[in-house]
């Protein structure tokens, strides 16, 4: 069952650190000024998780104590779900109108977006974010001369529509039918 609830919140946001407990203790300093709503250079589960060994696992400290979960029914599948959007360059224009296509149709049911852009001639990283209708961004450091220029960005939400939001992205992009090099998944 703990097992099975690890699993879910990984599948919700891969990137969210989890921690085993005893008790309710946990880690000093692993819960509060974290940095969780920082945009770092690294929008990949894999390399957000690498930085810490820490996964929240409740459990029992004992053989006689239990762990205690609501009785909300199970839901057959999750509202919030979390996927990452991927190309190489990408025109400014094009990607702006794709972003701003999506905060206005799905505004309300974007809990959270993040990227981190390759734009053509542009030496730095453009780095965006936002939470429903409010989002910002600025130019971040360099890109290294031996690093892939890979556009990316997660997409947190309830109940969002992933493939017609991944077909609107390739086709913003100019990536549809095409791979892109390194490594995408989480």
């Amino acid at each position: 069952m703990i097992e099975d609830l690890s699993e879910r919140l990984n599948r919700i946001n891969p990137r969210a650190l989890q921690q085993q407990l005893e008790q309710g203790r946990a880690e000093s300093g692993s819960l509060l000024g974290i940095g969780g709503f920082n945009l770092d250079t690294s929008l990949l589960a894999t390399e957000a998780n690498a930085r810490s060994t820490s996964r929240f696992i409740p459990h029992a400290s004992s053989a006689t104590d239990s762990v205690r979960w609501s009785s909300r029914p199970a839901a057959h599948s999750d509202e919030i779900s979390s996927f990452l959007l991927a190309a190489g360059e990408v025109d400014l224009e094009k990607i702006g109108a794709f972003v701003q296509s999506m905060i206005d149709e799905f505004g309300e049911t974007l809990l959270r977006y993040k990227g981190i852009l390759a734009i053509p001639n542009e030496n730095r990283k453009l780095i965006f974010q936002g939470v429903q209708r409010v989002a910002g961004f600025d130019y971040g450091e360099a890109w290294n001369p031996d690093e892939a220029r890979i556009s990316r960005i997660v997409i947190i939400g309830k109940l969002l529509p992933e493939e017609k939001l991944r077909a609107a992205f390739l086709d913003a992009t100019g990536t549809v039918g095409q791979s892109v090099e390194g490594p995408l998944a989480a």
